[in-house]
């Protein structure tokens, strides 16, 4: 007789979300879509008066997004958004170039009239909160273009990976803002990729993907330099105080 397997001994997970993970889930989104600033402080408070919620579900959410090193803590306690240098955005810009652009050739396979009519709408609106100076709303728009082309991949770890990434150039994308409002630097490599996926050619979405993510890299990293030089200069002057 054959005998039975033992259920490991993992508790019981509870089959609703709580506070804490919603407080989580919109704390990351925010993270990743820009709506944070390199070395913007949170607190704790702050965090739960913005999202409605009561501080013990706050204080769950910041400490998860600390330990996937999506938030620092420094040794006085003080939560805020990681501070990226240059040598780290370049390692950060090479993985996403293979990993994105292996989601966006592979997702071109898959995606249909709805998803274009969606890239489409999104597209549009870009352009229009970048006309009326919405900076903030254009780079979730931008994230939200970019995930419905990696999510049609059907590669749920390869978006998973790809979404870690982003919890760490999200906020970057703030350094190009005063751009942003001036023009709209991607729309060209945007409608590429729209009609790559019209044509469900992999090749031309991963190559539009991929010039998108690299154009302008140098002058994004002349800007995290002089932003982070600022950063700096501004931290000494409040430990000097």
């Amino acid at each position: 007789m054959a005998k039975r397997s033992r259920k490991p001994d993992v508790g019981i997970v509870a089959r609703r979300d709580t506070l804490a993970d919603q407080a989580y889930a919109n704390l990351r989104r925010a993270l990743m879509s820009g709506r944070l600033s390199p070395g913007e402080k949170l607190t704790v408070r702050g965090i739960a008066s913005a999202l409605s919620v009561s501080l013990t579900p706050a204080r769950e959410a910041i400490g998860r997004l600390v330990s996937e090193r999506a938030l620092d803590v420094s040794a006085n306690r003080t939560v805020s958004v990681p501070v990226v240098g240059v040598e780290e955005y370049r390692d950060l810009l090479d993985i996403r170039l293979m990993l994105e652009g292996r989601a966006a050739e592979e997702a071109a396979a898959h995606i249909g009239k709805r998803d274009v009519s969606r890239l489409e709408d999104v597209h549009e609106r870009m352009i229009a909160a970048i006309s009326d100076a919405e900076s903030k709303l254009a780079l979730s728009l931008n994230e939200q273009f970019h995930f419905l082309i990696y999510r049609a991949s059907g590669r749920p770890m390869l978006v998973s990976m790809i979404e870690g990434l982003w919890l760490r150039v999200g906020p970057l994308m703030n350094l190009l803002t005063p751009r942003y409002q001036r023009s709209y630097q991607g729309a060209k490599n945007h409608s590429a990729a729209i009609e790559a996926a019209r044509a469900g050619d992999g090749a031309a979405l991963r190559e539009a993907i991929v010039k998108d993510l690299t154009d302008g890299a140098a002058t994004f990293m002349q800007l995290l330099e002089e932003h982070n030089a600022a950063l700096a200069n501004e931290n000494t002057l409040e430990n000097n105080e």
